[in-house]
């Protein structure tokens, strides 16, 4: 089960709750945000199997030729956004029209990791106690005026966004931009499609602090399983590391165990930059993990997108489109 759903279904008494059957330092083993992640009202409703998060990928070629001679090789010296825009920048100065410096995975079901952005700002899309909204503040305002001029300074693709029918990795095979935000789940289709240019990868910008989208799946069993007991060590059992790091490396997906954070596994594809998504996951924090899985979200995510694609393509105002997602957060909690 996704982590965005396991709200909807522990909040309405559907899931076994395991809480009897982790002890503190079982909870302890797992990154802070995962273990966040399959929790509702404080009690534990699944396993943090694995995780997938975004990055960026990029051409070599464009980046030479637009006399970019280095990437960020860690998250402490990420792009700040004015680096990254001051790349976008130097690129769109060097390419064609018809080809663009990046492109944003943010398409459909993918809307939310916009809020990657608003996080990234030091922003919260509910307030603390969850039981409203919190987005128009100056954080917001700075997320969605970057992510909007984008747009407006032919950055992005201009059919790019939040409804478009083109992936951002399909974008990057097909040689249309120079960088893409991607997940480390496409790597293997990037890997076996792109044979016409090298490419790398480089994490995420950051503003008042790094950010990422949460991606994965967790595992968990019904309240009405037969025998729980069985079912909780099977769940204990499918998390432990030599378990994990086996899946992990063959599903080209991301660890949510501490332990194997700065381990190498062993990928099948692209092994050089499968560490980047492992760094990057780390970025993810509990209280953004505590927004991205509440049942709200669910009403939430189709009025977020709504909203994006007025803000991105059709000119809507920030205050505007700000209040409107606001109106739709209040809606959803109160």
């Amino acid at each position: 089960m996704d982590y965005g759903t396991i709200g909807a279904y522990s909040s309405q008494d559907q899931l076994l709750d395991l809480s009897s059957y982790f002890d503190t330092a079982e909870a302890e083993a797992f990154l802070p945000a995962m273990w966040q992640a399959i929790q509702f009202n404080g009690m534990p409703y699944g396993v943090p199997h694995q995780t997938d998060t975004s990055a960026i990928v990029y051409r070599r070629d464009l980046f030479e030729q637009a006399g970019i001679s280095s990437v960020p090789d860690s998250l402490d010296s990420a792009w700040t956004w004015e680096e990254f825009e001051g790349v976008a920048q130097q690129l769109r100065a060097s390419l064609p029209p018809d080809l663009y410096p990046a492109v944003y995975n943010w398409q459909l079901g993918g809307s939310t990791r916009w809020l990657s952005w608003l996080f990234q700002a030091g922003g919260r899309l509910f307030n603390d106690d969850l039981s409203g909204p919190a987005i128009e503040s100056e954080a917001g305002t700075r997320a969605l005026t970057f992510t909007q001029n984008l747009f407006r300074e032919n950055l992005v693709p201009p059919n790019s966004s939040v409804k478009s029918s083109t992936y951002a990795d399909n974008a990057f095979a097909a040689g249309t931009t120079a960088l893409a935000f991607v997940g480390n789940f496409v790597l293997p289709s990037l890997d076996e499609t792109i044979t016409d240019f090298e490419w790398g990868a480089t994490y995420l910008p950051r503003d008042e602090r790094g950010a990422c989208d949460l991606g994965g799946n967790a595992l968990v069993a019904t309240k009405n399983a037969r025998n729980p007991e069985l079912a909780a060590e099977f769940l204990k059992f499918m998390v432990q590391p030599d378990q994990m790091s086996d899946f992990c490396a063959r599903a080209m997906e991301l660890p949510t165990l501490q332990s194997l954070v700065g381990t190498e596994l062993d990928y099948q594809t692209r092994p050089d930059i499968a560490g980047i998504f492992v760094d990057q996951a780390t970025t993810l924090q509990p209280e953004d993990v505590q927004q991205l899985t509440n049942p709200a979200m669910a009403e939430i995510n189709p009025k977020l997108r709504d909203q994006l694609e007025a803000a991105f393509t059709q000119n809507q105002s920030v205050d505007e489109t700000l209040a409107n997602i606001a109106t739709a957060v209040a809606e959803a909690t109160g």
